[in-house]
């Protein structure tokens, strides 16, 4: 058992140390509910929706060659197969993803593949997709800039990038909901203590180990949260500001309906963004010159 060093760990582990979030796919893959990609795949629709505003699934897919960014299991990247691309490739630094995402294609037809690769360089030829996708990974990447270059490197000419991602200030900014699914956890506890209660409550899971080593990570003498970025909505726009793209379109999904009027404030928008919709564009030639 990991020491609970303060009454903050002591606390949080003492709320949730039997506590089963069997939404969360940690949860029901340990529960033998589904697998981690099977929940990806049958979310996946809904969460490829969030780009619907800007243009249909079939006209941003038919025929073109994808990169998914931070594939995971596979299960959002083989739900693409479903618009007829004509080629799409899954990328991912974490080797049981990759295996993962593997296993499940057997299940599939299509021309889908997954590789262990880095998207700071990416082993794909300038100028060779036609799309590049990150959902539900643009708040972990550790340099967005340079990952945002490559993207804008293996583009061809009018290619896109598609983004979206949960800002940090969401209610599971901190994506620590599968032990600790306390709405905004991290704006009333320090990351110090939520990584100790976080490390001390994998230990009652079987998958502990695997969980620990994905998502807390230790630094300067303390443990953070290394699997996120603090990517905030604000921090968002400044990164984009220093790519080479068109931005598109952008759209902030609320937490409910009801809380449309909410994420139009500058500060409120933050708390109550449920997703931040993203689309960028590789300028033409002829408009570079």
């Amino acid at each position: 058992m990991f020491i609970l060093k303060n009454q903050s760990t002591s606390l949080l582990f003492n709320l949730f140390r039997r506590y089963h979030n069997l939404k969360h796919p940690f949860e029901r893959e340990l529960a033998g509910i589904e697998t981690f990609e099977q929940w990806e795949y049958r979310r996946a629709s809904h969460a490829w929706s969030v780009f619907l505003p800007y243009a249909s699934l079939e006209s941003l897919f038919s025929q073109k060659t994808i990169v998914d960014i931070g594939c995971g299991g596979g299960g959002k990247t083989l739900a693409l197969l479903a618009y007829c691309p004509k080629q799409v490739v899954g990328i991912d630094l974490d080797a049981a993803f990759i295996e993962k995402a593997k296993h499940f294609q057997q299940q599939f037809s299509g021309n889908a593949s997954f590789i262990l690769a880095n998207a700071e360089k990416m082993p794909f030829k300038d100028a060779s997709v036609d799309r590049v996708t990150l959902l539900d990974t643009f708040e972990h990447l550790s340099d967005p800039i340079k990952i945002l270059k490559e993207c804008h490197r293996i583009l061809r000419p009018s290619g896109l990038v598609l983004i979206s991602f949960p800002p940090y200030y969401h209610p599971q900014g901190a994506h620590v909901s599968d032990l600790i699914p306390i709405p905004w956890v991290h704006l009333f506890f320090s990351e110090q203590a939520l990584c100790q209660a976080y490390l001390a409550l994998s230990t009652t899971r079987k998958d502990g180990f695997n969980r620990r080593k994905l998502k807390c990570s230790y630094s300067n003498h303390q443990w953070e949260l290394g699997y996120i970025n603090h990517m905030t909505i604000r921090k968002a726009e400044c990164i984009l500001k220093q790519v080479d793209f068109q931005l598109k379109y952008l759209k902030l999904i609320p937490l409910r309906k009801m809380m449309t009027p909410l994420v139009k404030h500058k500060l409120l928008r933050e708390f109550f963004t449920h997703s931040v919709a993203i689309v960028l564009k590789k300028g033409e030639k002829e408009d570079e010159s």
